[in-house]
């Protein structure tokens, strides 16, 4: 097959780094497998050196009206002979749909639900516009079972093209061995904390600081690295910064996030809106514990079993759990958590899944 995967821009964020994989992955698979970027410069690129990036320069701030970026892709999908055309997450639906709409391409439109999408589907408007985006699709490939369940629940026409595929997760550098190597000047009697999201409402890190901060009281030497990006990055530094709290640190954007997790104490995610979060899986694979509101996706991977599964917005129940990893009692369940990653979510199991999705599709079988 021959398929072409849609991100947003070369970010740093689930959606485009599992596209990533997963391309890389199918290619293993004997697929032949582009990526095209809908925004962001042509010197900008991910770091996976065996795909071939493509550049469709669209402007964002005209995503409903982008005819000239509509018009080029569809020549770009035509001209490829793409099999399989995925969209995955954010605009590139919006994109993909109104681009197969006015251009009338033919190949089988796949979209990637990579969250709760009720969450999103805050007035009828809404709803319709993206109803009309579905319409245009032949397959959805939801993120989590519940995923799939809500989406199935906010448009009941499309039940039977509604699959879960979860997300993947490879762990192939090497972890550092010092905080030293890692270039930040922590150092070995303090407790490194660990939150890995774009700032954006959803991810919710005001409420974060403030969990953090009720657990510091009861503890000396614990800090917390914030690693992401957005545009609530300013306000949150500004509030930090305002309030002299000195045990949180901003990193910005990363590359190297699993070589950087083997040295926290835990993953910290009380965010607001998940689908099924791949930093949770890379924290399983890394043998670091995981505490996590249960929101989206989120229960599918962390259990009783696996981390700590929080109610949202308890913020007691949150730190009760951070007080049981700090004093040890979590071996049982991180162990637990890598084996799950290990058997289930491994991306050579997860590419195997989609081949078989896409053969399916192009056979008329979903």
């Amino acid at each position: 097959m021959k398929i072409l995967q849609i991100i947003q821009k070369p970010q740093f964020r689930g959606a485009e780094i599992f596209a990533c994989q997963l391309s890389e992955q199918l290619q293993q698979l004997g697929h032949t497998v582009d990526v095209i970027f809908l925004s962001g410069s042509r010197r900008e690129v991910l770091p996976f050196n065996n795909l071939n990036f493509l550049h469709l320069e669209a402007d964002l701030t005209k995503r409903f009206w982008d005819f000239k970026a509509y018009k080029k892709l569809a020549t770009i999908i035509k001209n490829g002979h793409y099999d399989i055309v995925q969209a995955n997450a954010s605009d590139t639906l919006k994109y993909a749909a109104l681009s197969k709409f006015f251009y009338r391409w033919n190949q089988p439109l796949v979209f990637r639900n990579a969250n709760k999408i009720s969450d999103f589907l805050t007035s009828l408007p809404k709803k319709w516009i993206n109803s009309f985006f579905i319409n245009t699709t032949q397959l959805i490939a939801s993120v989590s079972d519940l995923c799939k369940l809500d989406f199935q629940n906010q448009f009941p026409k499309y039940t039977k093209s509604v699959l879960s595929l979860p997300i993947g997760v490879s762990v192939e550098s090497k972890p550092y061995s010092s905080w030293e190597e890692a270039k930040l000047s922590f150092t070995a009697d303090q407790d490194i904390w660990i939150h890995v999201g774009s700032f954006v409402p959803e991810k919710n890190h005001m409420g974060l600081i403030e969990i953090f901060n009720e657990f510091s009281k009861k503890f000396n030497n614990q800090h917390l690295i914030l690693i992401g990006s957005g545009k609530l990055y300013p306000s949150v530094l500004k509030y930090v910064e305002d309030n002299q709290i000195t045990n949180i640190h901003f990193l910005g954007k990363r590359n190297d996030v699993t070589k950087i997790l083997p040295l926290c104490e835990g993953l910290l995610l009380p965010s607001h809106i998940e689908g099924l979060p791949g930093v949770i899986l890379e924290a399983m694979m890394s043998k670091i514990a995981v505490v996590a509101y249960n929101v989206g996706g989120v229960s599918e991977v962390v259990n009783e079993k696996t981390g700590y599964l929080i109610n949202k917005n308890n913020k007691h129940s949150f730190v009760d759990a951070m007080i049981n990893i700090k004093e040890k009692k979590t071996l049982e369940k991180i162990q637990n958590g890598f084996q799950l990653v290990k058997e289930e979510f491994s991306n050579e199991i997860i590419a195997k899944k989609f081949e078989v999705a896409y053969y399916n599709l192009l056979n008329g079988k979903n």
